[in-house]
């Protein structure tokens, strides 16, 4: 079957992808979910094809991205192919061995699972031994497990090609990155979802945050407090009539979003959170079928079974997918709601469709699960970027429940003083972690409104009033709860406290000239309280001498970087000559900026500039309190760092 043509655009990119073949064994490729990296490989894999060569194409664990790749419109993409997966015909090994014989060339295409199953050992030892080229998608997935191990098990031979959208796996304190899957494995090619959007390779993306006025603690399971948000989601407790009853109202904010928000005939994606002490046990998809029935105007009866058809056979407005639901039944659902014509028009589901899912159409989402991981959040954004091929979809609207967090801060108190909970908590905040995922590392990128639009409403405002809200704010009001906290402390030595509010205070962005005086007046809070606590009498001489130190050293760091914003943005010249004053740089700001880094952490300029000019790995394994600073802010535009500081 011939493909169709690649665009000049991405003639480019293969051509570059040949060229670092020439002199690398491994590489892959880091572009957004919808950029077509699926459909780059087809033209990879024909390239080998054409010169008799043999290619293995593998996926972790994903069916439907299998499908997707060996097929187009349900005939095999390539003529010499085969497909290894429980869900297609099984080849035996004198049938793989005929073809890998062929003088054409041939493709398989697998899953992971299909060839580490025992009874396929032959099979996979064959295919490591033959193939020239190793494609895996969603590379991602083969870190630290036994694709990582099957990876580094294919001979020098074997180019191997990875792709991915997010290159790295685990959750904050425990992020391994694709680059540690084998020696020699290096990024081909990056493009951001920023550079996407703006190009148009991506859909404009709408981003509706609608705060609720719920606690989230009356909702979701804190059963083991904070440490819940070292997990990748939260899980909603239905253990009481009470919290059940929050699940459903919280669950009805999203259905009086889409009636608000949305065209009823356009197609809506739901993703719902996994549910626990559910009549004492844990039932994942209680949710997805929960909201079905909410987004279908009927009343919820536990007696009463769910269904997703009606009286007629006919699917209703809204339906829930589920693992456990028959594969045919699975197959004949998603066949229907990716018909624009035919209801569903909403599908709900939890833990599905977030990677794979190609459906170019789907215009709306809803987050009903609060994410606590990057790499899952960009994957379920994601879902709805891509270029329509039918429907008139112009932005991808995403629309995200959000639920008060402040009750975390009062009844948790000194858990927060945790350098990995207390990030995790502000990934709770939609704003922070949508501007993370759009502005990567940046410090001063800004939206462009005509493409990308981030709004916030209450829910006790009829859905109808704007909140005017900042990433910046929001992680400002974080350290000063954090503050707060730390100034009810009379003794001990604050080690542990200052290390963390070290960290908060070094990720703080600011896009705006206001981000910036905002700042500031936080800047103003701690030397006040600097200067209080030095003649506190209410505390211990420990704690007299390390809290004034805290304070300082944060207010140091803050300025710090406000100087490094102010050099970026397009600030008016009254402007920076005020701000540059108010944080009292009165010297040249490169000097000024070493200085605030010796008095926010402590270290000499000699040991600061030893300390950059060491080699990567050697920085990657330096002194913590140092490289927690310098990896986001001194170094911020440093190329060693670059790419793996969007992923922090």
């Amino acid at each position: 079957m011939k493909l169709q043509f690649l665009y000049p655009q991405k003639q480019l990119i293969l051509n570059k992808i040949n060229q670092f073949y020439i002199s690398n064994q491994s590489g892959y490729l880091h572009v957004p979910t919808g950029w077509g990296k699926t459909f780059l490989s087809k033209h990879l894999i024909q390239q080998y094809l054409n010169n008799k060569m043999n290619v293995l194409s593998v996926v972790s664990q994903n069916n439907q991205l299998l499908t997707q790749t060996a097929f187009h419109k349900k005939l095999l993409a390539f003529d010499n192919s085969l497909v290894l997966s429980s869900q297609h015909e099984k080849a035996d090994i004198k049938v793989i061995r005929n073809h890998l014989k062929s003088d054409m060339g041939c493709v398989i295409f697998a899953s992971l699972q299909t060839l580490l199953t025992p009874k396929n050992l032959k099979i996979k030892e064959l295919l490591r031994q033959k193939i020239d080229l190793l494609v895996v998608d969603e590379i991602h997935n083969f870190i630290k497990n036994r694709g990582e191990e099957f990876i580094q098990s294919v001979p020098h031979t074997c180019k191997i090609f990875g792709m991915t959208a997010t290159p790295f796996q685990g959750i904050l304190g425990n992020v391994k990155h694709v680059d540690e899957i084998c020696d020699g494995m290096k990024l081909i090619h990056h493009e951001s979802l920023l550079e996407c959007i703006n190009q148009n390779i991506l859909s404009k993306i709408s981003y509706t945050i609608i705060h609720s006025s719920q606690s989230i603690v009356d909702v979701f399971d804190f059963t083991r407090g904070l440490k819940e948000l070292t997990k990748q989601e939260l899980t909603m407790d239905c253990s009481t009539t009470r919290k059940l009853q929050s699940a459903i109202k919280r669950t009805k904010l999203a259905k009086k979003i889409y009636d608000t928000k949305v065209d009823a005939k356009t197609k809506t994606l739901v993703f719902c959170a996994p549910t626990q002490n559910l009549n004492n046990q844990k039932i994942t998809s209680f949710h997805a079928k929960l909201s079905s029935i909410i987004f279908n105007g009927e009343p919820f009866i536990p007696t009463i079974p769910f269904t997703n058809k009606n009286i007629l056979s006919n699917y209703k407005h809204a339906a829930y997918l589920t693992s456990d639901m028959p594969k045919d039944e699975q197959r004949e659902l998603m066949e229907s709601f990716q018909d624009l014509h035919r209801p569903p028009y909403v599908l709900c589901t939890v833990g599905m469709l977030i990677e794979g899912f190609n459906f170019p159409d789907l215009q709306n989402l809803i987050l009903l699960r609060p994410t606590l991981s990057m790499r899952l959040f960009e994957q379920q954004v994601g879902r709805i970027l891509r270029k329509p091929e039918t429907c008139q979809k112009e932005w991808g609207n995403v629309y995200e429940v959000a639920d008060d967090i402040n009750a975390l801060y009062s009844v948790f108190k000194y858990q927060i003083f945790n350098q990995d909970i207390a990030e995790q908590l502000q990934l709770l905040q939609p704003r922070i972690r949508v501007e993370r995922l759009l502005f990567g590392s940046s410090r001063t990128a800004c939206e462009d409104t005509s493409k990308i639009r981030i709004i916030e409403i209450n829910d006790r405002d009829e859905l109808t009033i704007v909140v005017k809200s900042s990433a910046t704010n929001q992680q400002i009001e974080h350290l000063e709860k954090m503050i707060a906290m730390l100034d009810c402390i009379n003794g001990g030595s604050m080690a542990q406290e200052k290390v963390v509010l070290q960290d908060v205070a070094s990720r703080i962005r600011m896009y705006h000239t206001e981000d910036i005086y905002r700042v500031i007046e936080s800047i103003k809070k701690l030397e006040v309280m600097a200067e209080a606590a030095k003649c506190d009498d209410k505390l211990s001489c420990n704690c007299k001498k390390n809290k004034p130190e805290v304070l300082e050293c944060l207010a140091w760091l803050l300025k710090l970087n406000v100087a490094y914003v102010v050099e970026r943005l397009p600030v008016l010249p009254l402007d920076r000559l005020k701000i540059l004053i108010n944080i009292g740089c009165n010297e040249p700001i490169a000097l000024f900026k070493e200085n605030c880094l010796h008095h926010g952490i402590g270290k000499s300029s000699q040991q600061i500039h030893e300390f950059v000019n060491k080699p990567f790995d050697d920085n990657w394994k330096g002194d913590k309190k140092i490289k927690v600073v310098l990896k986001k802010i001194f170094l911020a535009d440093m190329k060693c760092y670059k790419n793996w500081l969007q992923f922090v």
